[in-house]
């Protein structure tokens, strides 16, 4: 018997073993049998999978791409007074939500895609997510921001993401970390272009028209997206259930959801304030601070598929701890020392290739770990336990910030340009006083969010003790 066959009967297992009732448990571990002994049942490993790869790309690129490119929006807000009586907190809790209630809306969309078909989520998140930028750009006071770049800009994410996230594991299995991390790749392709696009567009016509162009462009993507994808669900058998509770205790899947918590604490703050770092904490320009947050980007675009090159070869979750250590590391040892455009340039690359190691690992593990039977209510306990960290992460960072600077007595520097706040179309570009003396103030939010990196490294290390039975490093897992 190979081990993957083996792989395919334990953790189901051991996932029911709890349960009060093993007639069931029974049952289900005798159909995952089944599915891994049919041939027929066996991903193609190409085909049209490539094409659903392709798709995958391009919703990631208009949609996480959007989301990423909020640090420009952040770094807009928080050195324009352009929403009178607005704190910089408010500002980081709308970015929190987006992420937030994108997973938070996980089972919802598991729920539609079992009881229609996963298209009718799709369809709805790619209304919701147009409407949701058009109302951002006509809004005029902080509450309404809360509702529309926040709340429902993450419900359509959420209901585009959550229904495609589990379609190229239906279509691959020895290309499977390959295939994710080439779908991944796609936020950072589209953060490259939407932040720069989007920093132009509010400096020549201003935060109104960024906000229409982009829900233009993100309409016109994601309309074929619908149109080409395909699901396998009905040859694998596959479940469409929002939540299945015996995973959450899953004695492998467990070190995995935690050290997403723990990950995504230090990714989104990595994310959202590398180019307020730029602005307020060097004195870069605001056109400075949007090519640090493209240069993440690109080190996404580059890593994310490399790294699940590299999972198919080396191990999948050997090198998520990997690419989770380094993402830790060069928070401590490059951006906490950065008082430069290069050195933060270079900080930021790194971190693009490896601090989102949670979006392209995230889901090849899990399968790994439950198997594709599961899968669909494994990734909802997945998504959801990310919501919290979403949601409070660049807010903790702010509030350190603070902290900070009470502590110091530093004070950052601001725009209050008059124009920003009454005035919806003007555009600030920020020129920058290239005085790196407020950098200090950010140490703090800096080595929490490496901290953090550092709690995922050793959590994921659990799951992969429990999959190889043992504590070996070396071992290919």
């Amino acid at each position: 018997m190979s081990s993957d066959t083996i792989h395919e009967k334990r953790p189901t297992s051991v996932t029911l073993e709890g349960d009060e009732q093993p007639s069931r448990a029974n049952k289900v571990e005798a159909a995952d049998i089944q599915v891994v002994n049919n041939p027929s049942d066996e991903p193609p490993d190409g085909g049209y999978g490539w094409i659903i790869v392709i798709c995958a790309f391009w919703a990631n690129a208009v949609t996480w791409g959007v989301n990423s490119a909020f640090g420009v929006y952040l770094s807009f807000y928080t050195t324009n007074n352009f929403f009178p009586g607005a704190t910089n907190i408010d500002f980081a809790f709308i970015g929190g939500l987006s992420v937030g209630c994108a997973m938070l809306i996980a089972p919802i969309a598991n729920y539609l895609s079992k009881r229609y078909n996963f298209k009718v989520p799709l369809t709805i998140g790619v209304i919701v997510y147009t409407l949701s930028q058009i109302f951002s750009g006509l809004s005029t006071t902080i509450w309404q921001l809360f509702l529309t770049q926040g709340i429902m800009f993450g419900i359509g994410v959420g209901l585009i993401f959550v229904p495609i996230s589990p379609l190229s594991n239906q279509w691959f299995s020895d290309k499977r970390a390959l295939a994710t991390g080439l779908l991944a790749g796609g936020s950072g392709a589209g953060t490259i272009i939407f932040a720069q696009t989007t920093q132009a567009v509010i400096v020549k016509l201003g935060l109104r028209w960024a906000f229409f162009i982009n829900a233009i462009i993100s309409f016109v993507i994601l309309v074929p997206v619908v149109i080409l994808m395909k699901s396998r669900v009905h040859i694998i058998q596959g479940k469409f259930e929002p939540i299945q509770y015996q995973l959450l205790w899953h004695p492998g899947f467990l070190w995995v959801w935690l050290w997403g918590f723990f990950t995504i604490l230090g990714y989104l703050i990595s994310l959202y304030t590398v180019a307020t770092f730029a602005t307020a904490g060097l004195g870069l320009s605001q056109s400075q601070g949007a090519a640090i947050q493209s240069i993440l980007a690109a080190g996404q675009m580059v890593g994310r598929p490399l790294a699940g090159l590299f999972m198919d070869r080396w191990g999948r979750i050997n090198l998520a701890i990997i690419w989770t250590f380094i993402s830790g590391l060069s928070c401590f040892v490059i951006w906490i020392v950065a008082r430069s455009f290069s050195v933060l340039a270079f900080f930021g690359f790194v971190q693009g290739l490896s601090g989102g190691i949670f979006w392209s690992a995230g889901t090849p593990i899990t399968t790994e770990i439950i198997g594709l039977k599961h899968l669909g209510s494994a990734l909802s306990i997945l998504w959801l336990s990310i919501v919290l960290p979403s949601i409070f992460a660049e807010p903790i960072a702010v509030w350190l910030l603070q902290e900070a600077q009470r502590r110091t007595g530093i004070t950052l520097p601001s725009n209050d340009s008059s124009d920003a706040t009454t005035n919806t179309n003007v555009g600030v570009s920020g020129a920058g006083t290239g005085d790196t003396s407020a950098a200090v103030v950010f140490q703090t939010p800096i080595g929490f969010a490496g901290a953090m990196f550092m709690v995922g490294t050793v959590l994921l290390y659990g799951a992969k003790r429990w999959k190889q039975g043992n504590w070996k490093i070396g071992t290919k897992t």
